[in-house]
């Protein structure tokens, strides 16, 4: 990188890791609750419409109300990122602003705790505060049930689930994440 400027093409997507999990569990029309937190932008309005479509696109119950698990923030943005993919199609850099996601704060996901005991699942994307995922992970083990997490690493964060949750699940997927009672998932 010498601070050249390069031809390229760009494009924008939604995403993130636990939007797009949550999002495939919804097109398999199984009931799911996408906790997160966006900011008070144009990104953040699409996530917010894409999670409502879903709903009425699935009749998912679980997400009824967008407003209570969606933690809408007015001095942050949406968290985003820019990833510079090579020729070959290979992430070779990515640079983006995730400080949103310190706001899903034990405090918030606290407002969730009977449909985090009552669930067959927990997905956490290890973006979010260690002191979260520290409550989520005592939760699910005190309901035995399993948590998948985390699902996003550099390496620094994969200390929180040891010893914390029992026979914690760690990527890679596939995982069956519905059962026969169909109850919800719960991604954080």
């Amino acid at each position: 990188l010498n601070g050249s400027t390069y031809d390229g093409s760009m494009m924008t997507t939604l995403g993130g890791v636990g939007h797009n999990i949550a999002e495939s569990i919804q097109r398999l029309r199984e009931p799911c609750l996408f906790i997160t937190a966006v900011g008070q932008d144009q990104p953040g309005q699409m996530i917010i419409s894409s999670a409502a479509t879903a709903i009425n696109d699935n009749n998912n119950r679980a997400m009824a109300d967008t407003t209570t698990n969606i933690r809408s923030l007015k001095q942050l943005p949406t968290p985003s990122c820019t990833v510079i993919i090579d020729a070959q199609g290979e992430c070779r850099m990515v640079v983006g602003d995730f400080r949103a996601n310190q706001c899903i704060d034990k405090n918030f996901v606290s407002r969730f705790e009977t449909q985090l005991k009552q669930t067959s699942i927990v997905i956490i994307d290890a973006n979010i505060p260690t002191e979260t995922m520290n409550y989520v992970c005592q939760l699910c083990r005190q309901a035995k049930i399993p948590g998948l997490g985390p699902v996003v690493d550099n390496g620094g964060c994969g200390g929180v689930f040891s010893g914390i949750v029992s026979n914690p699940l760690v990527v890679p997927l596939p995982i069956d994440l519905c059962n026969d009672q169909n109850e919800n998932g719960i991604i954080i």
